[in-house]
């Protein structure tokens, strides 16, 4: 509790509304990843479920069951595009491509960003 307090006191109010637009930023960017999977995929799906579908499934990273809710994620996605009626065979390559993307870009441009760090070092 006495960190939560720290934590408040530390808050930047001039900064809150770009937080909170880069936040959104991030999310809707989030949901357009599995969008454009859906199309590359010839699923027929709305934009609104994609980004549905992503942050609900998110929503399950903030239960530490597993580290950045390995496993549970994917169940919880594939469950909801089935609830939508997209096959499961469907479910799973989606589930992949979209692990593949969000997994190999972290790594490439975390990896870049530390080589630049390290290098300016």
């Amino acid at each position: 509790l006495i960190n939560f307090e720290k934590g408040l006191k530390t808050i930047n109010f001039k900064t809150l509304p770009i937080l909170a637009f880069l936040s959104f930023l991030s999310w809707i960017t989030e949901g357009f990843t599995i969008y454009f999977i859906f199309l590359s995929l010839g699923i027929n799906s709305s934009i609104i479920f994609s980004i549905f579908a992503d942050l609900s499934s998110s929503l399950l990273t903030a239960v530490p069951l597993t580290p950045s809710g390995l496993g549970v994620v994917e169940y919880a996605l594939i469950y909801i595009l089935k609830l939508k009626y997209i096959l499961e065979t469907e479910g799973f390559a989606v589930v992949i491509l979209y692990r593949a993307i969000t997994y190999l870009s972290i790594i490439l441009f975390g990896g870049l960003l530390h080589a630049i760090w390290e290098s300016n070092k």
